[in-house]
């Protein structure tokens, strides 16, 4: 009887899950003078073109409900999930979903950055992923005779 060689399949699972997760996330870039933008902004509300901010590659980004807005200051990075935000008065001053409240004088904001989930991405990761996982099964089950049978001697 020949040994048949067993592929151990939870190696490549946990890659392709890791892979797809990568492409949940988008970062975007944003100049502190677009945060005027947000003035008035409320997530229970649809995205209003007005309130689209430029990224600094040129691209355009909307703060949605889900979205994380970082800013970046001296004492470090502040933002979350906001519920409402105001900017007047050379102030950022921003509701979190979770109560907290960031309020940040405009001048002192080095950076800003918005997260949301990548829909685009994700779904084309998982495609990815099926399409990889699918050709993997196929050479595997059309490989040919890799599986040893026993032989029976004589009567």
């Amino acid at each position: 009887m020949t040994p048949s060689r067993h592929l151990n399949p939870t190696p490549v699972i946990v890659i392709l899950v890791v892979a797809s997760l990568s492409g949940c996330l988008a970062t975007s870039e944003i100049r502190p003078a677009e945060l005027f933008r947000l003035d008035g902004y409320v997530a229970t509300e649809a995205p209003r073109p007005e309130r689209e901010l430029e990224t600094l590659d040129g691209g355009k980004v909307a703060l949605r409900s889900g979205s994380v807005l970082s800013l970046d200051v001296p004492d470090g990075r502040v933002g979350g999930r906001f519920a409402s935000i105001t900017v007047h008065d050379g102030s950022f001053v921003g509701k979190t979903l979770d109560g907290r409240t960031v309020e940040v004088p405009i001048g002192e904001v080095r950076a800003v950055d918005i997260t949301q989930h990548n829909v685009a991405g994700t779904i084309a990761w998982i495609a990815g992923g099926f399409l990889v996982a699918g050709a993997a099964a196929y050479v595997w089950t059309h490989r040919g005779g890799t599986v040893a049978t026993p032989v029976r001697a004589g009567p």
